[in-house]
């Protein structure tokens, strides 16, 4: 199993994702920013294909050796479509779900992370795209959920957690 964790900036992929890691039997955390750093010099927009293409290389090479993957990244529709495309040949089960806690919250301090400047406009730009309330897959308002909340919600949407 794939689970794309979707969001924007600050809406809680990464925690959550180590979260599930924690809680869950099989499960690898593949941070896709992680893979941009083998590329660091290619400009961001350059990267986003090839870095998920090796998520999803990644993936499948957990799939083969029985453990399932939560992929973190702002996907956009394009993107969604682009790991459609990778799998097409694969029996892996996948489920795309997004967190989404407002932008209010997207744009503030949460927990122990400082956003930059940068950060602050990435996640206007980011929203303003549409990447942090997508058209795909199952959306989860978190903005008053805790970690384990959000990871419970998660876990129950890929069939991981009895209601």
């Amino acid at each position: 199993m794939i689970v794309l964790l979707n969001g924007s900036i600050n809406s809680g992929k990464t925690t959550v994702a180590e979260s599930i890691v924690e809680r869950s039997i099989n499960f690898a955390h593949i941070e896709v920013d992680a893979l941009r750093d083998f590329v660091r010099w290619m400009p961001l927009e350059e990267t986003i294909e090839l870095n998920i293409k090796n998520a999803i290389a990644v993936a499948k090479n957990f799939h083969e050796n029985d453990i399932n993957s939560v992929i973190s990244y702002p996907l956009s529709e394009d993107n969604f479509n682009y790991i459609n495309e990778l799998l097409l040949d694969s029996s892996i089960e996948v489920h795309a779900v997004a967190l989404y806690p407002g932008i209010d919250k997207l744009r503030t301090n949460r927990g122990m992370r400082e956003l930059t400047e940068w950060e602050v406009r990435r996640v206007d730009e980011l929203h303003e795209m549409g990447l942090s309330r997508p058209c795909f897959g199952t959306v989860i308002d978190n903005s008053e959920q805790t970690i384990e909340e959000t990871t419970d919600s998660v876990l129950q949407i890929v069939g991981m957690k009895k209601t």
